[in-house]
């Protein structure tokens, strides 16, 4: 179905990423409901998105946050993390578009692998670790159908960002260096999706980067914060073996076509350190 989809359901709300795309969608005026996995629950089931996804009318959306999105978690148990990221995702994306459904797939610049240039959406897909060859898997099981958009985020960046939550409560936290990434601000991934969702399906290219529009030295950007707020407990480690299998050391992507779906410039997450 053609047009705005008259329902948003957010699967996985509980996550600090969808709860705040979810409260600006709210302020956008758009019908969201948003679901997630019980709190006694260590695992999310089939059944729990399968009854979500019953929900599901013709011409609603469906944004899938929920996965185990830890890269470490994933090389730790691979068999858990691909039951949720792969077979649980396949079957709830498959259920919500049968049911005449459109989704939205949260997928992340891992699917890239560490790149040596700046990487477009029709850049082949080289994943290293459990966690991006997961989301490239489902990218590759429903990417050109109808109705299913993957978006590639990279980090994240607002008050609720985890790091910055602990640079807020004192405690300590660390990164590691030689981390690069296209760092976004919260606030531009809402409104690139809500933009999303304000087209009609048959005009969703298969996937959108979703990075800032420089590359960053991770390490290098909290610290400046670190500074900023007198927070003194940040640790800059070094790369183990899990993270050295598990990460990407660098992802550089090109997110022009994000910016003329917004219709803006993404804004510099250095305007955010300015106003935190």
């Amino acid at each position: 179905m053609d047009g705005l989809a008259s329902n948003v359901h957010v699967l996985g709300g509980s996550s600090t990423l969808a709860m705040e795309v979810s409260e600006f969608l709210a302020l956008k005026e758009m019908p969201v409901l948003s679901y997630s996995r019980s709190s006694d629950s260590k695992f999310i089931k089939v059944s729990d998105y399968s009854l979500v996804s019953a929900e599901i009318s013709p011409g609603d959306t469906a944004i899938i946050f929920f996965a185990i999105s830890s890269p470490r978690a994933c090389e730790i148990d691979s068999k858990t993390s691909f039951a949720v990221n792969v077979t649980l995702t396949n079957h709830v994306i498959k259920e919500i578009l049968d049911r005449g459904g459109n989704v939205i797939f949260i997928s992340s610049d891992a699917v890239y692998g560490s790149t040596t240039n700046v990487v477009e959406e029709s850049s082949p897909l080289s994943p290293i670790g459990n966690y991006g060859n997961q989301k490239s898997l489902v990218e590759a099981t429903w990417g050109g159908i109808k109705g299913f958009i993957a978006i590639r985020t990279s980090l994240n960046v607002s008050n609720n960002n985890q790091i910055i939550q602990k640079f807020l409560s004192g405690e300590p936290t660390s990164v590691l260096k030689n981390l690069y990434r296209n760092m976004l601000l919260t606030s531009d991934l809402s409104a690139l999706i809500h933009q999303v969702l304000r087209m009609p399906n048959n005009r969703w290219p298969r996937a959108i980067n979703a990075g800032g529009n420089h590359l960053q030295d991770v390490a290098g950007y909290f610290s400046s914060i670190a500074n900023l707020m007198g927070y003194s407990g940040l640790q800059i480690g070094e790369w183990d073996k899990i993270d050295k299998i598990s990460k990407p050391g660098k992802i550089e992507m090109d997110s022009t076509l994000a910016q003329s779906i917004l219709g803006r410039p993404f804004v510099s997450i250095h305007d955010f350190v300015a106003k935190l």
